[in-house]
């Protein structure tokens, strides 16, 4: 794991000679990589590097060349199958200096060219400078578990990990993308290729960028697969459920691999208990788990993780969250994430990763299980609705809604009481998408608190913006899962939506780099995702039981208590809650008027109104949970703007 960073010429002028921008670009990215720094400099092009040592912790530094130094490459990431790859490639001639996985980029690619991203198994985002063809290819991988954001500015083409790196460019100047303000309002998150900023891109997974001659060009070089499953399959269940044990396992194994302590994030749910099952039988002398514990018995699941741990006889380190640390590091979780969030999780997996670092450098987690197997409640409620008027008369259709969606949670807010389509809408949304999402219900849910909160500048901006249509022209594969099943459907716009765009963000790698950390996630396997997509769909979700594979395939391996529980999404100490306890002054300051109006993104009276609410000592706990969404938007949309676009300095906040 490492952060990079670099520019390149797009005129053919030649660069300035100086290291001086390449190196504070880098200097940012340090916490990414605080083992070694290094730099390729030459006319056209400058590279950095802040290492994270992970393998060939003595010989791996970079940047790293081919034999004639033709050819380099700067690394973020690990490449699981290298062993393999590199056996092929010294049986082809080539010759290696380094016993780790990023040199295995430069002579693939020598044999194979951008073909190559074809052999990699892994976790991904590289910048490979070819000195005799004068192209540069960067790519990040299918899931898009590593960060690649790039702008084009003054003649340049400027990349980095992070956004805060490309800031330090001279030829950068940060300035406020409302079109993606208005996507988090819609989506509850920035959609990539957007940013905040203005001119500043997130290449989404499964990319690769090319650019020779000035020429700048992005292309898509792999999706998530959705099989047609119409045709009657007659393989039996129990040899799909071992292949999805095999293939998990495989997955498991190929992240072991490391020269530096490995831990487990365990929150006592089944893809995290699976994850530690797995290590515990490959190399039980690595087991060391990790949990989050909360003060208060609403949040905490420190029950489940102590009786899987136990069962494992893991090493296990539990962290007690509080609500004032809650608060203490929302500064520090826009810093990282550089863009407001709907959520705090972010911050509770800062201090875990903080806790996990003094005995762990690699941790594996769960992400990506519930995209693999439909484990969320969308795909429950598309299966009650679709019950329901398969049977209009049954008097228990309420009942089953209540089930997938309880009164009073964050998710009945998020989805409301699904609504109808007009005949006019629903072929709109069809077009748009190649079908109805599950999710469109939460798409529209703060259309209302939209007009009323965002400022006249804001609704100027936005004139004839729709964030839906950009998504489905931008990202969407419409002939791909037109006439697909509805749960086919929602699994493909959570590998689109949700998972890159806040899951490997907010608590994946943001999180983790905070404090040096890699984080790598078994369920993203690129070739266990195809798996799984062509899994018949009777053993993702059958009745309302969701994983239902999964569990079978792990069934010996768990506790029963494990493999019985209910899923139960991570949730902590709401913004909403830490302004109606003690909010810190940071939190008033950034919602004064004068902030409110200096930021231009929020009328004054609107946030007023939202603050006054939430004083109110009688407000309810479902009217509190209507509220935290669009308030904590607007607390993070605030310090994001503090923070990046009034005064931007590289230090960030004071971290704890």
């Amino acid at each position: 794991m490492c952060g990079i960073c670099g520019y390149v010429s797009l005129s053919g002028a030649p660069l300035d000679p100086s290291d001086r921008v390449v190196r504070a670009m880098n200097a940012i990215l340090v916490h990414r990589g605080p083992d070694q720094e290094g730099y390729h400099l030459d006319s056209e092009v400058q590279l950095g590097v802040q290492r994270l040592s992970i393998q060939d912790i003595a010989g791996g530094s970079q940047p790293v060349y081919n034999e004639d130094r033709s050819i380099v490459v700067v690394f973020n990431g690990e490449i699981f199958n290298f062993k393999e790859l590199r056996r092929e490639l010294i049986a082809q001639g080539h010759r290696f200096y380094t016993d780790g996985d990023t040199e295995v980029l430069v002579h693939l690619y020598e044999e194979h060219g951008t073909a190559c991203l074809e052999k990699l198994i892994g976790q991904f985002a590289f910048a490979l400078w070819d000195g005799n063809e004068r192209r540069l290819f960067l790519a990040r991988d299918r899931a898009g578990e590593k960060p690649l954001f790039y702008a084009v500015a003054d003649g340049l083409f400027i990349f980095a990990s992070e956004i805060k790196s490309i800031l330090c460019h001279p030829a950068v100047s940060p300035q406020v993308d409302r079109r993606c303000l208005d996507q988090i309002f819609t989506f509850f998150m920035p959609v990539n290729p957007r940013t905040m900023f203005d001119g500043i891109s997130n290449l989404p997974p499964g990319r690769m960028i090319e650019i020779r001659n000035g020429d700048v060009q992005v292309r898509k070089y792999w999706e998530p697969p959705v099989p047609d499953l119409r045709a009657s399959d007659d393989t039996p269940d129990s040899e799909w459920i071992q292949r999805v044990r095999d293939g998990i396992e495989r997955s498991i194994r190929y992240r072991m691999i490391s020269d530096v302590p490995i831990g487990v994030f365990l929150s006592g749910g089944l893809d995290s208990s699976i994850i530690a099952a797995v290590v515990r039988k490959f190399a039980p002398e690595q087991l060391r788990t990790y949990s989050i514990c909360h003060e208060d018995p609403y949040y905490d699941e420190g029950r489940y993780s102590d009786v899987m741990a136990d069962a494992l006889g893991s090493e296990h380190h539990r962290l007690f969250m509080t609500q004032e640390c809650i608060a203490n590091l929302l500064p520090t979780l826009v810093w990282r994430v550089e863009a407001p969030s709907c959520k705090t999780s972010n911050a509770a997996y800062i201090q875990l990763y903080r806790l996990a670092k003094a005995s762990s450098t690699v941790i594996l987690t769960g992400e990506g299980a519930d995209e693999a197997f439909g484990g969320y409640p969308n795909v429950r409620m598309m299966k009650v609705l679709e019950f329901c008027a398969r049977h209009p008369r049954l008097s228990g259709a309420e009942r089953l809604m209540e089930r997938v969606l309880p009164k009073g949670s964050t998710l009945r807010v998020m989805y409301h009481q699904p609504q109808p389509l007009s005949s006019a809408d629903e072929a709109l949304v069809r077009e748009r998408f190649g079908c109805v999402p599950a999710d469109l219900q939460r798409f529209r849910s703060q259309q209302a608190v939209k007009a009323s909160l965002f400022s006249d500048d804001m609704h100027a901006a936005l004139q004839g913006y729709s964030a839906e249509e950009e998504f489905a022209d931008t990202l969407v594969n419409r002939d791909l899962i037109r006439d697909r099943h509805f749960v086919q459907q929602t699994q493909y716009f959570e590998y689109l939506l949700k998972l890159p765009n806040y899951l490997l963000v907010n608590p994946g790698d943001r999180a983790a780099m905070t404090h040096s950390v890699e984080n790598r996630c078994p369920f993203l396997d690129h070739e266990f995702i195809e798996l799984c997509m062509a899994l018949p769909l009777r053993l993702r979700v059958r009745a309302l039981n969701e994983k239902y594979a999964l569990r079978k395939a792990f069934a010996a391996d768990l506790p029963g208590e494990i493999l019985k529980r209910r899923k139960r999404p991570f949730t902590t100490f709401y913004v909403s809650s830490i302004y109606r306890n003690r909010p810190p002054e940071f939190i008033e300051d950034a919602l004064s008027e004068p902030a409110v109006r200096d930021a231009g993104l929020f009328r004054y009276d609107a946030v007023n109104e939202l603050k006054r609410r939430l004083r109110d000592p009688a407000m309810s706990v479902e009217e509190q949970v209507q509220i935290e969404t669009p308030f904590s938007l607007v607390v993070t949309a605030q310090l994001w703007h503090q923070m990046f676009i009034r005064k931007f300095h590289p230090a960030g906040p004071a971290l704890d």
